[in-house]
Protein backbone atom coordinates (compact mmCIF):
# COMPACT_ATOMS: atom_id res chain seq x y z
CA UNK A 1 0.00 0.00 0.00
CA UNK A 2 1.18 3.52 -0.75
CA UNK A 3 0.86 7.02 0.62
CA UNK A 4 2.28 9.54 -1.82
CA UNK A 5 5.74 11.33 -1.89
CA UNK A 6 6.09 14.62 0.02
CA UNK A 7 5.23 17.83 -1.76
CA UNK A 8 3.10 20.81 -0.79
CA UNK A 9 -0.26 20.35 -2.50
CA UNK A 10 -2.70 23.28 -2.39
CA UNK A 11 -6.28 22.22 -1.78
CA UNK A 12 -8.58 24.41 -3.82
CA UNK A 13 -11.44 26.40 -2.34
CA UNK A 14 -9.36 28.18 0.30
CA UNK A 15 -8.32 25.12 2.32
CA UNK A 16 -4.77 25.07 3.66
CA UNK A 17 -1.92 23.34 1.84
CA UNK A 18 -1.31 19.71 2.74
CA UNK A 19 1.53 17.27 2.20
CA UNK A 20 0.92 14.72 -0.51
CA UNK A 21 3.21 11.91 -1.50
CA UNK A 22 3.68 12.37 -5.24
CA UNK A 23 4.78 9.39 -7.27
CA UNK A 24 4.16 9.64 -11.00
CA UNK A 25 3.61 5.88 -11.18
CA UNK A 26 0.48 6.55 -9.09
CA UNK A 27 -0.41 10.03 -10.31
CA UNK A 28 -0.25 9.44 -14.08
CA UNK A 29 -2.86 6.63 -14.31
CA UNK A 30 -5.25 8.40 -11.93
CA UNK A 31 -4.83 11.72 -13.73
CA UNK A 32 -5.43 10.21 -17.18
CA UNK A 33 -8.60 8.42 -16.07
CA UNK A 34 -10.01 11.55 -14.43
CA UNK A 35 -9.19 13.78 -17.40
CA UNK A 36 -10.79 11.25 -19.74
CA UNK A 37 -13.97 11.05 -17.66
CA UNK A 38 -14.38 14.76 -16.92
CA UNK A 39 -13.57 15.95 -20.44
CA UNK A 40 -16.19 13.60 -21.89
CA UNK A 41 -18.74 14.87 -19.37
CA UNK A 42 -17.97 18.43 -20.49
CA UNK A 43 -17.65 18.05 -24.26
CA UNK A 44 -19.63 14.82 -24.98
CA UNK A 45 -16.92 13.63 -27.35
CA UNK A 46 -13.64 11.72 -27.08
CA UNK A 47 -11.87 13.84 -29.70
CA UNK A 48 -10.53 16.43 -27.26
CA UNK A 49 -6.79 15.75 -27.30
CA UNK A 50 -5.85 19.45 -27.54
CA UNK A 51 -8.10 20.57 -24.69
CA UNK A 52 -7.14 17.51 -22.66
CA UNK A 53 -3.43 18.25 -23.03
CA UNK A 54 -3.96 21.86 -21.94
CA UNK A 55 -6.03 20.75 -18.93
CA UNK A 56 -3.53 18.02 -18.00
CA UNK A 57 -0.70 20.57 -17.96
CA UNK A 58 -2.83 22.82 -15.73
CA UNK A 59 -3.37 19.96 -13.28
CA UNK A 60 0.33 19.16 -13.24
CA UNK A 61 1.13 22.79 -12.45
CA UNK A 62 -1.44 22.73 -9.65
CA UNK A 63 0.28 19.80 -7.97
CA UNK A 64 3.79 21.11 -8.48
CA UNK A 65 4.93 18.91 -11.37
CA UNK A 66 6.71 21.46 -13.54
CA UNK A 67 8.33 19.39 -16.26
CA UNK A 68 5.21 18.65 -18.30
CA UNK A 69 4.91 19.48 -21.99
CA UNK A 70 2.59 18.61 -24.89
CA UNK A 71 3.85 16.54 -27.81
CA UNK A 72 2.26 16.14 -31.24
CA UNK A 73 2.37 12.49 -32.31
CA UNK A 74 1.29 10.07 -34.97
CA UNK A 75 -0.79 7.32 -33.41
CA UNK A 76 -2.14 4.13 -34.96
CA UNK A 77 -4.43 1.73 -33.08
CA UNK A 78 -4.11 -1.93 -34.05
CA UNK A 79 -6.60 -4.73 -33.70
CA UNK A 80 -5.68 -7.90 -31.82
CA UNK A 81 -4.23 -9.73 -34.84
CA UNK A 82 -2.06 -6.80 -35.94
CA UNK A 83 -0.81 -6.30 -32.37
CA UNK A 84 0.13 -9.97 -32.04
CA UNK A 85 1.96 -9.82 -35.37
CA UNK A 86 4.08 -6.87 -34.29
CA UNK A 87 4.83 -8.38 -30.90
CA UNK A 88 5.98 -11.53 -32.71
CA UNK A 89 8.14 -9.43 -35.10
CA UNK A 90 6.58 -10.96 -38.22
CA UNK A 91 7.62 -9.42 -41.53
CA UNK A 92 4.08 -9.15 -42.91
CA UNK A 93 0.82 -8.28 -41.10
CA UNK A 94 -1.17 -11.45 -40.29
CA UNK A 95 -4.42 -12.07 -42.14
CA UNK A 96 -7.23 -10.10 -40.53
CA UNK A 97 -4.96 -7.30 -39.33
CA UNK A 98 -6.43 -3.81 -39.34
CA UNK A 99 -5.68 -0.44 -37.79
CA UNK A 100 -7.02 3.06 -37.38
CA UNK A 101 -4.90 6.21 -37.40
CA UNK A 102 -5.05 9.68 -35.90
CA UNK A 103 -2.35 12.28 -36.19
CA UNK A 104 -1.56 13.42 -39.72
CA UNK A 105 2.03 13.60 -40.96
CA UNK A 106 1.32 17.22 -41.89
CA UNK A 107 -1.22 18.39 -39.30
CA UNK A 108 -3.05 21.62 -40.00
CA UNK A 109 -5.97 23.68 -38.75
CA UNK A 110 -9.12 23.52 -40.86
CA UNK A 111 -11.57 26.32 -41.55
CA UNK A 112 -13.66 25.37 -38.50
CA UNK A 113 -10.59 25.72 -36.21
CA UNK A 114 -10.20 21.95 -35.71
CA UNK A 115 -6.78 20.34 -35.92
CA UNK A 116 -6.19 17.01 -37.60
CA UNK A 117 -3.29 15.87 -35.46
CA UNK A 118 -2.98 14.17 -32.09
CA UNK A 119 -1.40 15.47 -28.87
CA UNK A 120 -0.22 13.64 -25.77
CA UNK A 121 1.31 14.99 -22.57
CA UNK A 122 4.72 14.03 -21.19
CA UNK A 123 5.65 14.62 -17.54
CA UNK A 124 7.62 12.92 -14.81
CA UNK A 125 8.88 10.28 -17.23
CA UNK A 126 5.42 9.24 -18.46
CA UNK A 127 3.46 9.59 -21.69
CA UNK A 128 -0.20 10.35 -20.95
CA UNK A 129 -2.86 9.99 -23.67
CA UNK A 130 -6.21 10.56 -22.00
CA UNK A 131 -8.12 10.52 -25.32
CA UNK A 132 -6.68 7.28 -26.73
CA UNK A 133 -10.10 5.68 -26.31
CA UNK A 134 -11.28 7.64 -29.35
CA UNK A 135 -9.62 4.75 -31.21
CA UNK A 136 -12.17 2.29 -29.82
CA UNK A 137 -14.55 0.97 -32.43
CA UNK A 138 -16.27 -2.21 -31.28
CA UNK A 139 -18.83 -2.06 -34.09
CA UNK A 140 -16.18 -2.25 -36.82
CA UNK A 141 -15.10 -5.72 -37.96
CA UNK A 142 -11.62 -5.01 -36.61
CA UNK A 143 -12.98 -4.79 -33.04
CA UNK A 144 -10.41 -2.26 -31.84
CA UNK A 145 -10.58 -1.47 -28.14
CA UNK A 146 -8.15 1.01 -26.58
CA UNK A 147 -8.54 2.61 -23.13
CA UNK A 148 -6.77 5.82 -22.05
CA UNK A 149 -3.03 5.24 -22.29
CA UNK A 150 -0.16 5.74 -19.82
CA UNK A 151 3.37 4.41 -20.23
CA UNK A 152 6.89 5.26 -19.19
CA UNK A 153 8.78 7.31 -21.77
CA UNK A 154 11.45 5.21 -23.48
CA UNK A 155 14.84 6.92 -23.63
CA UNK A 156 14.71 6.83 -27.42
CA UNK A 157 11.12 8.06 -27.78
CA UNK A 158 12.02 11.52 -29.11
CA UNK A 159 14.74 10.08 -31.37
CA UNK A 160 12.87 7.34 -33.22
CA UNK A 161 14.39 6.92 -36.70
CA UNK A 162 12.25 7.45 -39.76
CA UNK A 163 9.68 4.70 -40.20
CA UNK A 164 9.97 3.43 -36.60
CA UNK A 165 7.22 3.50 -34.00
CA UNK A 166 6.87 2.60 -30.33
CA UNK A 167 4.25 -0.05 -29.57
CA UNK A 168 2.25 0.15 -26.35
CA UNK A 169 -0.41 -2.39 -25.44
CA UNK A 170 -2.46 -1.12 -22.50
CA UNK A 171 -3.01 -3.56 -19.61
CA UNK A 172 -6.22 -5.51 -20.14
CA UNK A 173 -6.38 -4.80 -23.87
CA UNK A 174 -5.39 -7.12 -26.72
CA UNK A 175 -5.06 -4.08 -28.99
CA UNK A 176 -1.94 -1.95 -29.18
CA UNK A 177 -1.15 1.62 -30.19
CA UNK A 178 1.85 2.67 -32.27
CA UNK A 179 3.26 6.09 -31.36
CA UNK A 180 5.96 8.33 -32.67
CA UNK A 181 6.49 12.08 -32.31
CA UNK A 182 5.36 14.00 -35.38
CA UNK A 183 8.65 14.47 -37.26
CA UNK A 184 10.38 17.81 -37.14
CA UNK A 185 10.59 20.13 -38.98
CA UNK A 186 7.02 19.33 -40.03
CA UNK A 187 5.36 22.68 -40.85
CA UNK A 188 2.86 23.88 -38.27
CA UNK A 189 3.37 20.88 -35.98
CA UNK A 190 2.37 23.05 -32.99
CA UNK A 191 -0.28 25.09 -34.77
CA UNK A 192 -2.92 23.52 -32.48
CA UNK A 193 -1.75 26.05 -29.87
CA UNK A 194 -3.45 28.72 -31.97
CA UNK A 195 -6.87 27.01 -31.86
CA UNK A 196 -9.62 27.95 -29.38
CA UNK A 197 -9.32 24.43 -27.93
CA UNK A 198 -5.90 25.41 -26.58
CA UNK A 199 -6.27 29.16 -26.05
CA UNK A 200 -9.52 29.06 -24.03
CA UNK A 201 -7.57 29.51 -20.81
CA UNK A 202 -10.59 30.37 -18.65
CA UNK A 203 -12.41 27.10 -19.39
CA UNK A 204 -9.26 25.00 -19.41
CA UNK A 205 -8.14 26.42 -16.06
CA UNK A 206 -11.59 25.82 -14.55
CA UNK A 207 -11.48 22.21 -15.69
CA UNK A 208 -7.93 21.81 -14.41
CA UNK A 209 -8.87 23.14 -10.97
CA UNK A 210 -11.95 20.89 -10.76
CA UNK A 211 -10.02 17.77 -11.77
CA UNK A 212 -7.17 18.69 -9.40
CA UNK A 213 -9.64 18.46 -6.52
CA UNK A 214 -10.84 15.08 -7.78
CA UNK A 215 -7.24 13.94 -8.13
CA UNK A 216 -6.50 15.00 -4.57
CA UNK A 217 -9.46 12.97 -3.34
CA UNK A 218 -8.29 9.96 -5.35
CA UNK A 219 -4.69 10.20 -4.15
CA UNK A 220 -5.67 10.77 -0.53
CA UNK A 221 -6.66 7.10 -0.28
CA UNK A 222 -4.08 4.30 0.04
CA UNK A 223 -3.94 2.36 -3.22
CA UNK A 224 -1.79 -0.34 -4.76
CA UNK A 225 0.93 0.58 -7.21
CA UNK A 226 -0.27 0.03 -10.81
CA UNK A 227 1.59 -2.19 -13.24
CA UNK A 228 2.88 -0.40 -16.33
CA UNK A 229 4.48 -3.01 -18.62
CA UNK A 230 7.08 -2.09 -21.21
CA UNK A 231 6.52 -2.49 -24.94
CA UNK A 232 8.72 -3.41 -27.91
CA UNK A 233 10.09 -1.12 -30.60
CA UNK A 234 8.70 -1.73 -34.07
CA UNK A 235 11.38 -1.65 -36.74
Amino acid sequence: MYWRPTLSFPILGGMSARLLRLDMALIAPALVELVNTEMFKTFKTRTTCVESAAVTLGILRNIGVGDGFPLAVEAHALNRLATKGIEASVSEPPAGSSWYSIGDLNPHVSENDSWNGHVVTIAGGYVMDSTADQFTNLNHKSRIFVPPVVFQVPDFFDRLPHGHFYLHRPPGSACGVLYRPTPWPTPDVDVYKQTPNWTNEILNDQLADRITELLWNELSRPISEPSLPSAPLLA
